[in-house]
This record gives C-alpha cells, sequence and structure tokens, in this order.
C-alpha cells in the first residue's frame, strides 16, 4: 500500500515538473483557467458589539480565458491579455434585534427617540465581475525553472 502511495506522489510530482513546459511551436497560446476561493465583506456597522459587527466570508468561483500576444524562446518577459470573469456570494445575520430609531423621525414622522422600531441585520450579497487584463509574465525564470511568476493590471 506505501508503494502505491509513494508512486503516486512520485507520478504527480513528475507530472507539475513538466506542465510548465511551453512548445513555441505547436503553442496556440490560448489558456483557460479556473478559479476558486473565498470572498469578504467588512461589517457595515463598526462600533456594536453584536455578531453583526464581525466581517463575513463567502464563496466564490470564476475562469479566465486568455491569450498570449508576445511569448518567444529565450525572451525575459512575455504578454498575455486575458478575460476574467469572477462570481461571488456572502451572507451574515444576527440574532439580536437592533433599534434604529431616529430623533428626527422616520419619512416625516416624528418619534421623539420611540424605540419599538427594531430590525434584524440580516444580509446577502452576491457579485459578478468581469475584468479584461494584459498579464506580463517573467518567460526566462518559467523556462529555466518552471515556475510562473507574473503581475497584471486590468479593466473592470
Amino acid at each position: 500500500m506505501m508503494k502505491n502511495i509513494f508512486l503516486y506522489i512520485i507520478v504527480f510530482l513528475t507530472n507539475i515538473s513538466v506542465a510548465q513546459y511551453v512548445n513555441y511551436t505547436n503553442d496556440t497560446g490560448w489558456n483557460l483557467g479556473i478559479n476558486i476561493g473565498g470572498s469578504w465583506q467588512e461589517a457595515e456597522r463598526q462600533n456594536n458589539n453584536s455578531a453583526f459587527s464581525n466581517p463575513f466570508a463567502g464563496f466564490s468561483r470564476g475562469f479566465t480565458l486568455g491569450k498570449s500576444i508576445y511569448e518567444k524562446e529565450d525572451k525575459f518577459f512575455s504578454f498575455d491579455l486575458r478575460f476574467r470573469y469572477l462570481s461571488g456570494e456572502n451572507s451574515g445575520w444576527t440574532a439580536i434585534a437592533d433599534s434604529f430609531a431616529s430623533p428626527y423621525g422616520v419619512y416625516g414622522m416624528p418619534f421623539d427617540n420611540d424605540d419599538s422600531v427594531y430590525a434584524y441585520h440580516n444580509y446577502q450579497m452576491k457579485l459578478n465581475e468581469y475584468t479584461f487584463e494584459g498579464v506580463l509574465t517573467l518567460n526566462k525564470l518559467r523556462e529555466k525553472t518552471g515556475l510562473i511568476l507574473y503581475g497584471f493590471g486590468g479593466l473592470a
């Protein structure tokens, strides 16, 4: 059993090490990526000791579709253009009702600090983001070590 696990690890690491190889003559330059991660929303009320004053996290996912614009062998940099779609959601709640009475009244009706107006601060946020990005990659580093180091910026 231990030999099989060791064999799977060797095969997996071998596949990772050759995954960064680029065949410059047969490569179309198109790439597809999948993103999975988390989304984060800061609390909207900072000066409160309720559970609602804590930030909440959620689940996000997306994909990228890119095309290599400049990628040549033995060059220091390469440049890609990429489209990114990101979708995420998070939600939060508190079990404590909170008064939001206003000393100026609500909708023109004076309440004179009436604390009988309560609400539960529940929320749900969904986001969809579309960006167009330029990606600058250290091509020479990728060729020598297999390590991909890049920076990107774009328009949302």
